[in-house]
């Protein structure tokens, strides 16, 4: 199915335009409930129904089209091996399978990058402000991109930088606390997509139950689990130590790092589960 990620995205926005509980199982219009936030829906709103099936061809090439532009940008900021990384990323199976599935994930590759774009073109309080509304906007979406607040941090050097920070957190918890049963719903899918014989697959869950020769390993925290939060709690402490034993110091770099690394974490680590696109989040570090 041509960008097959992005026709499912946009087949629950028709039904959404329809009137369709989109929420619940067999309802009609999809087989299967959306996993997606209700943020997700609000494109029915966009007129001219941009975003809708008959859209997906136009708006996947679209999508690629400005996925290489931002690792294009990411090449500029870099030198050395880093570029080299780049050329590589650009040809390798994470990045082709994001472009080709027209993964809605791009998006938020494409905002994390905007943040830095944004705040160093116009380091102004209203720059903050869209940045905040852009994490905040695809937060609604998937939620574990809230995570991407931690980019905002550098805002706090601004007089009255501290109100972008107060308001983007009462902003996502807000949100999260109103649809706490689709938030549940949502995380919780994870689990229910995993197939532990597709070896694209990543994550802390299949990883675990192939260490512990099982099927299982959801339920409940085991040593595999415990094993590979120790090491990422070891690889963390290992980068901050490099981070402050560097002389020069880029903020906005730094943030983009800490934002692509903390995404990774939190879908792969955290949810457990993960598509081997999402080891595209890496190239953000």
């Amino acid at each position: 199915v041509q960008f097959w990620d992005l026709d499912l995205v946009m087949l629950s926005v028709d039904c959404a335009r329809f009137g369709f509980d989109i929420y619940q199982d067999n309802n009609g219009c999809m087989q299967d409930a959306s996993i997606y936030g209700p943020g997700m829906v609000w494109l029915r709103f966009v007129p001219f129904d941009v975003f809708s099936r008959a859209s997906v061809p136009v708006l996947g090439v679209v999508m690629i089209v400005i996925s290489s532009l931002v690792l294009v940008w990411l090449a500029r900021q870099v030198d050395g091996l880093a570029r080299i990384a780049l050329v590589v990323a650009a040809v390798g199976a994470p990045w082709l399978l994001l472009l080709e599935r027209g993964n809605i994930d791009a998006v938020v590759l494409w905002v994390a990058v905007g943040v830095v774009w944004i705040t160093r073109r116009w380091p102004s309080l209203w720059a903050w402000w869209i940045a905040a509304a852009g994490i905040w906007l695809v937060g609604t979406w998937k939620y574990y991109p809230f995570v991407l607040g931690l980019m905002l941090l550098p805002a706090l050097r601004l007089r009255r930088g501290w109100t972008v920070i107060v308001g983007y957190a009462v902003a996502s918890v807000g949100f999260v606390l109103l649809t706490w049963s689709n938030f549940q719903f949502s995380t919780s899918s994870n689990s229910a997509m995993i197939d532990m014989g597709d070896y694209v697959v990543l994550g802390r869950v299949p990883v675990v139950a192939r260490m512990l020769g099982t099927e299982v390993g959801t339920s409940g925290p085991h040593f595999g689990d415990l094993l590979l939060f120790a090491l990422t709690v070891v690889a963390a402490v290992w980068g901050a130590a490099v981070a402050f034993s560097v002389r020069r110091v880029r903020s906005d770099l730094g943030s983009l790092a800490a934002g692509g690394s903390t995404l990774y974490l939190a879908s792969v680590l955290i949810a457990g589960f993960g598509y081997g696109y999402k080891a595209t989040f890496l190239l953000l570090v």
